[in-house]
């Protein structure tokens, strides 16, 4: 499925001079070829423009501030949250306790 294979739709390359790569070889085999352009590190050819599918922005966006006592806990609620919200859960910052005790320390030394 083409759709959700990769961000890259269709690259507009450059071959390099000899040997040059045929725009019009059949392509039977199953291969990509702008995948084989994209892993092939420039000796293939050179890409000169690319067409990128982008996401579309999400209607709202949610935080939240959760705690947790042990690591293992954390793990199993970030797993739990993967499974039932999906791709909805785009980023997860965590703190231990001294981190957290170390932001409270630098904030209440601001307000004096």
């Amino acid at each position: 499925d083409d759709q959700n294979d990769d961000n890259a739709n269709h690259p507009t390359t450059t071959p390099p001079p000899p040997p040059r790569v045929q725009s019009n070889l059949k392509d039977n085999t199953g291969y990509k070829l702008h995948q084989l352009f994209i892993g092939a590190e420039g000796t293939l050819g050179v890409i000169t423009g690319v067409a990128l599918k982008c996401p579309p922005y999400p209607a709202s966006r949610q935080a939240a501030f959760l705690g947790c006592r042990t690591l293992d806990q954390v793990v199993r609620l970030m797993a739990l949250a993967r499974r039932e919200l999906g791709e909805i859960v785009a980023a997860v910052e965590w703190m231990d306790r001294a981190c957290l005790e170390c932001v409270v320390q630098q904030q209440q030394q601001r307000r004096r």
